[in-house]
């Protein structure tokens, strides 16, 4: 499976469509005002964005998605499509058999590179116009954080921003740019961690007080209907007994955990509608950084890189009174590559597996330390492998001539899994550090030693560390990026769709 972006090309494959740890000085966030609520008010316009007409109704206004609604409530759960009917304009549900949950759609399309907006006086979908890789937005205002499970969540079909001033939805199912954006309300703080568990949001943070340490949570289950004017979520101050919120992840059934490390180890699982406290578990745990989950389990990051591997250990049983650290286990590079800087991205799939993104360096005399590939290493296949695969890995980029390239310590960015097989990757572009690539990489067998495919890289106008926060779900990703003076941008991929000229 060591194959870089060209030989993988040679196979002619064809292109297909949490995640950043990085300081908010780095990234060029204004950290004194991170966690600060602007006082001025939410948007209440939006930009219309003129379709083609299908030549039946010329002058007809043209309904957003933001202006249809179901008009009738579907039901509680559901196990095939024809549970999901609805007589809404447009509209089209279909089942989520594993959720068991009805889906509805505006103008669905069975090409997903195709988008078509609905027209009220014709009750019919206008004629469908391609839709491009990549298109950017700008979001209402600064982010509220940086770094996995922070910033930005993708629950179809919305992707949920965290601001200064609120968590705003914007519509995946909108044509054209600017996207309308959808307030969140319900949640009276600027959640510090903002993340997706099944179609559970999950908005959490600060930890508030001394003697009594309160945490903010907040919850919204995505409803069905693709157009809402407003999602309200549910929110709760709860007693959280640590001195400090270490981590957050998505638990199996839609719930979380959280944990500390700053006085010891402890866990907690919880879920809506919360108690008057979250129990937390202590747990003996080796030192170490709380990298991913995988189902039930936690990864603990043992060691970093520079002249060695990294060093990883899988934690069984967190949050529940009997917590187990397993063996360490070591992530060999092979050959003269190094794993290098301070730690890698990680990422968690909806199944457990897990994958790591690393900056890879020469460890050979006279070029050691200079940089030599970004690499995707997968550790785990599901939430029940126990074992750190070392050498099923992909080296989706690779650069200049040892002694070429200095020392860059983001290379390898932000990482995301769309599914159980596919990855969105970011990663500095080769010859142009100062771009950023983004690729599908879907996970091949293993036991055949081929990898499945990644796709035709494409280049975006901005660097790699300026990538805040990556999310991704079957056929689509977003990127949370700083633009540059001041701005920030969501940049929503489409897998397989053709790249703008």
């Amino acid at each position: 499976m060591k194959r870089n972006a060209k030989a993988v090309a040679r196979l002619g494959v064809a292109a297909l469509l949490s995640s950043a740890v990085a300081a908010a000085c780095s990234l060029g966030l204004d950290e004194g005002r991170i966690g600060q609520v602007d006082a001025a008010p939410l948007p209440t316009t939006t930009t219309t964005v003129e379709p083609p007409v299908d030549g039946t109704a010329p002058d007809a206004p043209v309904v957003k998605p933001s202006d249809a609604a179901p008009d009738s409530r579907p039901p509680a759960t559901c196990a095939r499509n024809e549970d999901c009917l609805t007589t809404a304009t447009c509209q089209k549900g279909r089942c989520d058999v594993a959720a068991k949950r009805c889906i509805y759609e505006i103008c669905p399309q069975t090409d997903r590179c195709k988008v078509a907006a609905c027209n009220a006086a014709t009750a019919r979908c206008e004629a469908p116009v391609d839709r491009p890789f990549s298109e950017s937005f700008s979001i209402i205002d600064q982010p509220s954080g940086a770094g996995p499970f922070k910033g930005i969540a993708l629950i179809e079909p919305f992707v949920f921003v965290g601001t200064s001033s609120g968590v705003y939805a914007y519509s995946l199912q909108e044509a054209g740019v600017p996207k309308t954006p959808i307030p969140v309300a319900g949640a009276a703080f600027v959640p510090q961690y903002l993340f997706a568990s099944g179609r559970r949001l999950y908005l959490v943070g600060p930890l508030q007080g001394s003697l009594q340490r309160r945490l903010a949570v907040g919850w919204l289950d995505v409803p069905s209907d693709p157009a809402p004017a407003e999602l309200r979520a549910e929110s709760k101050y709860v007693t959280f007994n640590a001195p400090s919120l270490g981590s957050v992840f998505p638990y199996p059934g839609e719930r979380m955990l959280v944990g500390q490390q700053s006085s010891g180890s402890a866990f907690g699982i919880t879920e809506p509608p919360f108690g008057a406290a979250i129990a937390l578990q202590t747990a003996i745990l080796p030192s170490g950084q709380l990298a991913a989950s995988s189902g039930d389990r936690v990864v603990l990051l043992r060691a970093v890189g520079g002249t060695s591997a990294p060093v990883l250990s899988l934690v069984t049983g967190a949050g529940t009174p009997t917590p187990n650290a397993g063996a360490d286990q070591s992530v060999a590079a092979g050959g003269n590559a190094s794993y290098n800087y301070a730690s890698g991205h990680f990422a968690t799939s909806p199944g457990g597996a897990v994958a790591m993104s690393w900056h890879m360096t020469n460890s050979a005399s006279p070029f050691n330390n200079n940089a030599v590939a970004a690499r995707l290493s997968f550790l785990l296949k599901d939430d029940k492998d126990v074992s750190f695969a070392s050498s099923d890995f992909i080296d989706y980029a690779t650069f200049p001539a040892p002694g070429v390239n200095p020392n860059i310590s983001n290379l390898a960015g932000p990482i995301a899994w769309a599914d159980d097989t596919t990855l969105l990757a970011t990663y500095a572009t080769p010859g142009d550090t100062g771009r950023t690539s983004v690729v599908f990489v879907r996970r091949g067998r293993t036991d055949a030693g081929v990898d499945a495919g990644v796709t035709a890289p494409v280049d975006l106008p901005f660097s790699a560390g300026n990538v805040l926060s990556v999310a991704a779900a079957p056929g689509v990703g977003a990127l949370l990026v700083s633009a540059g003076g001041g701005g920030y941008q969501v940049t929503v991929l489409r897998e397989g769709c053709a790249a703008s000229p």
